[in-house]
């Protein structure tokens, strides 16, 4: 198999990336030369350099502040129609059921988005085996901003706030395909809150309910609001939609 380009935008957290994601690609084997650091300056540029191990990735490109702003960046970077692989710079594991492996992963769902019948693909939002099912679904469904596989379209732009960003692209792939291809054997390990860098920030769910608010109002045929038991605000994609024209 021949692997994609791998591209992860990180600000402030150098040792976290090397740490969690870039250590996990290695463990895995995943190839150094194809994996990319979008930072946001050349002053981050000089501090990644000096942190992270040269062996465990290509190229560190300077990007532009700002996670929504990097995504458009990195979309634009990349080649038109690319299918390629996106991680955060938190990611601990891809956990799998017995009998798969991140490899099979990556190769079944590089094969599917070939035949151009899906362009994003993904996986559960945690880790928890007792959830796992040894099959995927087509309907629309929430692709995790942490890690996700996808044909590039340049016009696919990421428009809202970035704690709702994952959302959006959800979306507007399923705008564009009627199909959100997600895997159920598979779940990311990962910490959605943190304390320093990424996007933990105070006023956090002032932001989260603005991007709610945005969304439900741009989809209403496509997402509804809810609250978690804390009264967080939160979204819900409707699985039972049907492609639209958007």
């Amino acid at each position: 198999m021949e692997w994609p380009r791998l591209v992860i935008p990180s600000y402030g957290r150098p040792l976290t990336i090397s740490n969690q994601t870039l250590y996990f690609l290695n463990r895995i084997g995943y190839p150094a030369s194809k994996i990319f650091i979008f930072v946001s300056d050349s002053d981050q540029a000089k501090i990644y350099k000096s942190w992270i191990d040269e062996s465990l990735y290509g190229q560190i490109i300077i990007g532009v502040l700002g996670l929504t702003q990097q995504r458009n960046f990195i979309s634009d970077w990349l080649s038109e129609d690319e299918i390629y692989i996106s991680m955060d710079d938190d990611l601990q594991t891809i956990k799998v059921m017995q009998g798969h492996s991140f490899v099979d992963l990556i190769k079944d769902a590089i094969e599917k988005i070939s035949t151009r019948e899906y362009g994003l693909a993904g996986v559960l939002s945690n880790s928890d085996a007792r959830k796992f099912k040894n099959d995927y679904t087509q309907h629309l469904s929430h692709i995790v901003g942490c890690f996700w596989i996808a044909r590039n379209h340049k016009e696919i732009r990421i428009d809202c706030l970035q704690e709702k960003e994952d959302y959006l692209r959800s979306i507007k792939y399923f705008c564009k395909y009627g199909k959100i291809l997600r895997y159920r054997w598979a779940g990311v390990e990962t910490k959605y809150v943190q304390d320093q860098g990424g996007i933990a920030k105070e006023g956090r769910k002032t932001r989260e309910a603005q991007a709610v608010l945005d969304l439900t109002h741009r989809y209403p045929d496509l997402c509804t609001r809810i609250n978690k038991k804390d009264e967080w605000p939160d979204l819900q994609l409707l699985w039972r939609a049907k492609k639209p024209n958007c």
